[in-house]
């Protein structure tokens, strides 16, 4: 590691410990929610405390699946929950490249460090959901790919692209494509037979929910226009995704995981999780490490900087940069491409 390399490592720790400052490690944060209606769940058999407004921002089915967190305390939660999203996160960038130092810069980024410091185990459900669906898909591995989008639409707004560029994208013979519907059944169908049984009233609990949830960036404006307009921007992005994924192969899905960002609320820096497959991507190209090592760092000062002002924003539009960051893979003069499988129609991978 060069003297350069070792200073932007430097970098991105420093900020690691501004966050702990900032985010205590204990306390339940983000998934205070889901662990309310576990231990409902498991102490009386009813739940009511879904229908709580924006602490409770996912479907009650996939909700569900965190069932054993209501055995626990706040303390074990607190410290459980931040073991599980980092486990999950990086098993979801690992899908992406095996190799450490690769994965490295974007397990140090600031949406990754956020995103388990406070505790969103649902958000790192959706990341490893969709990022394991791109690499089953390269492997034929259809079953696993259905189980696999299934749990990516906990995070339903990330998941649109991806699944519009699958099925637009890749070769499948209906056998399997029966197999991925299959695999989704297998997760989805006895949760949401679950959830109906414990909350009949779910559905519209959800939706209660979600009209509460905050929103910012691009999302804010298309919501002006209620769900028409964030229907319409989730429209563009797939397209824009379909383009990457036909041009770029498995550049082309980072692209994708990165530029659904821009339908997500983008409330706060973790939501951009999902452009840290594509800065993977470029770490993995001869010559861009230290490319992806300064994106990372860029963000980090702009953190340390508020973070020592006491003027922390939202900073929601780190995913923004992402999309930046990621342009390199949509150049193949530019980069030696990665040998891939060519799985794909049309694909350069």
């Amino acid at each position: 590691m060069s003297q350069v390399q070792k200073l932007l490592v430097a970098v991105a720790i420093i900020g690691v410990a501004c966050v702990a400052l900032i985010w205590p490690p204990l306390g339940v944060w983000d998934i205070s929610g889901e662990w309310q209606v576990a231990r409902e769940l498991l102490t009386s058999g009813v739940v009511q405390s879904y229908s709580n407004g924006a602490r409770n921002a996912y479907p009650l089915p996939l909700e569900l699946l965190f069932l054993p967190f209501g055995l626990l305390g706040p303390t074990e939660v607190a410290v459980l929950g931040r073991a599980v999203t980092l486990a999950l996160i990086a098993a979801a960038l690992w899908t992406w490249s095996p190799r450490f130092t690769v994965v490295l810069p974007a397990l140090l980024s600031l949406p990754a460090v956020e995103a388990i410091f406070t505790n969103h185990v649902m958000s790192a459900v959706g990341l490893v959901g969709l990022s394991l669906a791109i690499w089953a898909q390269r492997k034929n591995r259809w079953f696993l790919c259905g189980v696999a989008l299934g749990l990516g639409s906990i995070r339903l707004v990330n998941a649109v692209p991806v699944v519009v560029a699958l099925l637009l994208c890749t070769r499948w013979s209906a056998a399997s494509f029966v197999r991925m519907v299959l695999g989704a059944l297998a997760l989805l169908a006895p949760l949401t037979v679950l959830a109906f049984v414990v909350d009949p009233a779910w559905p519209r609990e959800y939706q209660a929910n979600l009209s509460v949830f905050g929103v910012a960036g691009v999302a804010q404006i298309a919501m002006r226009w209620g769900a028409l307009g964030e229907a319409v921007l989730l429209a563009a992005i797939s397209a824009i995704a379909v383009i990457a994924v036909r041009l770029r192969g498995k550049d082309g899905f980072a692209i994708a995981m990165a530029l659904s960002v821009l339908g997500a609320p983008m409330q706060s820096p973790y939501t951009a999780i999902f452009g840290l497959p594509a800065l993977v991507q470029v770490a993995a190209r001869p010559g861009y490490q230290k490319a992806a090592w300064v994106v990372n760092d860029v963000i980090w000062l702009v953190f340390i900087a508020t973070a020592v002002t006491q003027t922390v924003p939202l900073m929601s539009a780190v995913g923004l940069l992402f999309l930046v960051a990621a342009y390199p893979l949509m150049r193949a003069s530019a980069i030696q491409p990665v040998r891939e499988e060519p799985v794909l129609q049309g694909a350069s991978t």
